[in-house]
């Protein structure tokens, strides 16, 4: 079950106000959950090698001198460098991929 877990309360303060409060905290509530955290893994990891497709797509748009904005999983520029971003689009998850990715995460 792990190490017992004490109630704390913690003291903030909010910059933009001034004002201060009394935050308690359940830390027994707060325990980890081995198998939602298990169950979180593979869905979060996929998302993090999305994010960095669109990292390095983002970069490397940046050096070819194009306009480039993300969120998530669809990937905007202007009219004029779509065919510039399409051809950057698979060449950086070529790039990614190629990597041993889930080697280094067993490392």
């Amino acid at each position: 079950e792990g190490p017992p877990r004490l109630d704390k309360a913690y003291d903030i303060n909010r910059r933009t106000t001034g004002d201060s409060f009394n935050l308690p905290v359940n830390m027994e509530l707060m325990q980890a959950n081995a198998l939602k955290q298990a169950s979180a893994f593979p869905p979060n990891f996929i998302h993090s090698i999305d994010s960095t497709h669109m990292y390095m797509t983002a970069l490397e748009a940046c050096r070819q001198g194009i306009t480039f904005a993300g969120v998530h999983d669809s990937f905007w520029t202007l009219p004029a460098d779509v065919d510039t971003l399409r051809a950057i689009i698979p060449q950086q998850f070529v790039v990614l991929h190629r990597q041993p990715l889930l080697e280094r995460l067993r490392e």
